[in-house]
């Protein structure tokens, strides 16, 4: 399967002239969302967004330091 079209944000991480490179030789299109518009960004950004929130909420609750902080995102994961 190729790929066609691929949507992303904003973020400076996938503008550099390797990635336009890539896109140019492969015949992607690329479509661009505005920052932090989770209704923009699809289903991946809004689970990526839930799983912060229970993991924030494991934090208050118990009283962890941020050092757990991955850990958490794991187990949630």
């Amino acid at each position: 399967m190729k790929i066609l079209t691929l949507r992303i944000n904003n973020g400076g991480e996938y503008k550099s002239n390797d990635f336009l490179n890539c896109y140019r030789h492969n015949g992607i299109k690329r479509e661009f969302t505005n920052s932090y518009s989770t209704h923009q960004n699809g289903v991946k950004e809004r689970k990526n967004m839930t799983i912060v929130k229970m993991a924030r909420s494991m934090f208050k609750t118990k009283s962890l330091g941020i050092e757990f902080q991955v850990e958490a995102v794991y187990t949630l994961n």
